[in-house]
């Protein structure tokens, strides 16, 4: 190879080396959230439609059950042609935590006789409700916190 390619072959390894995964998290962004993460974590699997499907190993991502919407309103998805799934992903390692959300669609499609669904993309426009239902649910104030808790003297 040459010297040409090197450089910028180098450079772009080290982009992505230093940038990590959340270089390539995509979706709409609440940032600078100043909260603990055990009340991020709760207000995540709180704004998330239908409740939670399933939570990662690191308990930093947050995946929805699956819906469709009928009317304007969230429902379950029961063999719906096309149904969706948030996702909410809890991103930095102290405060302030940044929230990535994304909204996923799944249409249900024939594969050989079989009906399954397939990834059809994202849908911004449900990632943004979904988005303000976070920001709404931040916005309140839990009723069971406990100050001393939160508090850390050293």
């Amino acid at each position: 190879m040459s010297k040409a390619i090197l450089g910028p072959l180098s450079v772009g390894i080290l982009i992505l080396s230093l940038g990590g995964c959340a270089l390539f998290q995509s979706g709409l962004r609440i940032n600078h959230l100043n909260l603990t993460l055990n009340e991020l974590k709760y207000r995540a699997k709180t704004a998330l439609p239908l409740g939670v499907g399933h939570i990662s190993k690191n308990d930093r991502e947050f995946q929805s059950k699956f819906f469709a919407v009928k009317g304007g309103h969230v429902v379950p998805s029961d063999h719906a042609r096309v149904r969706f799934y948030g996702k909410i992903i809890i991103l930095g390692s102290e405060r302030p935590y940044d929230l990535s959300v994304q909204v996923y669609r799944q249409r249900l499609v024939n594969d050989g006789g079989r009906l399954v669904y397939s990834d059809d993309g994202t849908d911004l426009r449900i990632a943004k409700w979904l988005r303000h239902r976070i920001q709404v649910e931040l916005a309140k104030r839990r009723e069971d916190i406990n100050i001393i808790d939160d508090f850390r003297v050293f």
